[in-house]
Formats: C-alpha cells, sequence, structure tokens
C-alpha cells in the first residue's frame, strides 16, 4: 500500500511538471524563419518569404510572447544580427541590432503596436530570414 502511494505521488508530481510546462509553451508562439535571397531594405520593393522551409540548419530561434506582447530571440551559439519589424502595410514598426550571446534570451517590445500580421526580417551571419506572426 505505501509503495502504491508513493507511486501515485511520484506520478502527481509529474503531471503537475507537465502541464506547468505546457502551460507555459501555450503562453509563446514560434516565429518560423524562411530563408530569402533579398533584404526587403535594400530593394524597391517587398520580398515575401519563400515557402519552402530554409535548408540552412541556423541556432537562432524567435518566439512571440503573447501575453508579455514581446519578440524573444535566443541563440545557442554567439551571434550579432539585425532585424526588421513590418506591418502588414509594409511600414517599419521596429528595428535594430542584437548581439546575442549563447543561450540568453532577448526581448523585443511590441506593446504598443496594434494587432495585425507583421513581418520579421532578419540578417543573420549574411543570410536573410523572414517569418510572419500574429499580435
Amino acid at each position: 500500500m505505501k509503495r502504491n502511494i508513493q507511486f501515485l505521488a511520484i506520478l502527481l508530481a509529474l503531471a503537475m511538471q507537465s502541464i506547468a510546462c505546457i502551460a507555459k509553451t501555450m503562453e509563446s508562439t514560434p516565429v518560423y524563419l524562411y530563408y530569402t535571397n533579398d533584404d526587403k531594405s535594400k530593394s524597391d520593393g517587398y520580398q515575401k518569404p519563400s515557402k519552402a522551409p530554409a535548408l540552412r540548419n541556423i541556432t537562432l530561434s524567435v518566439f512571440w510572447d503573447e501575453e508579455a506582447r514581446q519578440l524573444v530571440f535566443s541563440d545557442t551559439s554567439d551571434a550579432s544580427i539585425t532585424f526588421t519589424v513590418y506591418s502588414e502595410y509594409e511600414e517599419v514598426v521596429s528595428q535594430g541590432s542584437l548581439t546575442l550571446l549563447n543561450n540568453e534570451s532577448y526581448y523585443i517590445d511590441l506593446s504598443s503596436v496594434q494587432g495585425g500580421t507583421y513581418t520579421l526580417v532578419i540578417d543573420y551571419n549574411g543570410s536573410i530570414y523572414s517569418g510572419t506572426f500574429e499580435l
């Protein structure tokens, strides 16, 4: 009987940890990055991302944190990036440079931006990646 109670206690603890992890994951949505061959700021028009995912293995990850209304950048290696966030009307909403250090998270506050579809364009190691997200 004692062994069954211990087993149930361990099972309950694992279930609670799983629920906490799932809840945390649901707060943020990944921004899927696609390789593009041109930067919007260097051309006259806007080039949308290709439908095929990037064939390059990149260690950069970007998430949209709905609760905090922030973009969250992290990289498993040290990297410097430049980013631009465009509205669905192709207006620059935010732009800047980040130096990402090993496994640290960096946040871009977009709390003052209205809802809609936005495009993130990133220059990462000389290659241009872009992805869309909803506010």
